[in-house]
C-alpha cells in the first residue's frame, strides 16, 4: 500500500479481505457478492459509497438449475443487507 494514499488496487485488495474475513462472504458466487458485482461494487471505496437506498435495492439473478423456471431478480436477504450497513457504520 502507498504510504500517503489509498490506490485503486489497494481498495480492491482490501475489499476482498473485508468480504471474506470481516463479512464472512466465502466467494464470488455468494448472492451478496453477485449483487454487488452486478452493481459495479468491486472496491472498498465503492462499498462505503453505497447509500441506504442502494443497499435496500441490492438484487441478483440466482443460478438456474435444470427444471427450475427462468430465474428472476431476487432481493438480497435482510441479513446480508444489514452486514453492509453495520460495516459502513
Amino acid at each position: 500500500m502507498s504510504s500517503d494514499r489509498l490506490t485503486r488496487a489497494d481498495a480492491i485488495r482490501i475489499y476482498e479481505k473485508v468480504m471474506h474475513d470481516v463479512l464472512g462472504i466465502p466467494d464470488a458466487s455468494h448472492p451478496l457478492r453477485v449483487a454487488l458485482d452486478r452493481n459495479g461494487i468491486t472496491s472498498l471505496i465503492a462499498l462505503l459509497s453505497l447509500s441506504s437506498s442502494d443497499i435496500e435495492n441490492l438484487s441478483y439473478l440466482p443460478e438456474q438449475v435444470d427444471g427450475d423456471p427462468i430465474p428472476r431478480l431476487t432481493k438480497v436477504n435482510a441479513g446480508h443487507r444489514g452486514l453492509i450497513r453495520q460495516f459502513q457504520a
